[in-house]
């Protein structure tokens, strides 16, 4: 069984099937399954909007909504005690209102994914070589729109 998350080699490789040591298999971020009522685990940039929603999230009963609040491209961040220079495998879901697409990045501004403007649920599952040491998760937004997260 796949398990959302982000991971490192060695830390929680079990938890997203890859080749290597066995680790503790536990996710870096703090509520990455988006489960808590608060968005308090994630910090708001450019004037987002973030809200936990809870209807059709993609598992269990909320997701993270990062919605336009009147500066372009609205994002939620986190740090989470990564390592630059370290590798670690980033996966989860996003959708878009339809209008605006996803995008996830890392806190060095290197874009990690980038979704569509669908409706539907898209998986994302990237490895990467940390250039900062936190997550973002993003609206390419430029008006009114939003995009939501979920199991990441």
């Amino acid at each position: 069984m796949r398990l959302p998350g982000i991971s490192a080699p060695g830390y929680s490789i079990p938890r997203c099937g890859a080749p290597g040591r066995r680790g503790s298999g536990r996710n870096l971020l703090t509520d990455g399954d988006m489960e808590a009522a608060a968005t308090t685990a994630w910090t708001a940039a450019a004037a987002a909007v973030l809200t936990k929603e809870t209807t059709t999230p993609h598992g269990g009963a909320r997701c993270l909504r990062v919605a336009y609040g009147g500066t372009n491209l609205p994002r939620a961040t986190q740090a989470f005690g990564g390592v630059a220079g370290k590798v670690y495998r980033l996966t989860g879901w996003a959708r878009s209102d339809g209008v605006v697409g996803p995008r996830v990045y890392d806190s060095g501004s290197v874009t990690l994914w980038t979704g569509t403007a669908s409706t539907s649920w898209q998986y994302f599952s990237v490895t990467y070589t940390a250039v900062g040491t936190s997550i973002t998760l993003m609206a390419l937004a430029t008006g009114a729109g939003y995009v939501e997260f979920d199991d990441i």
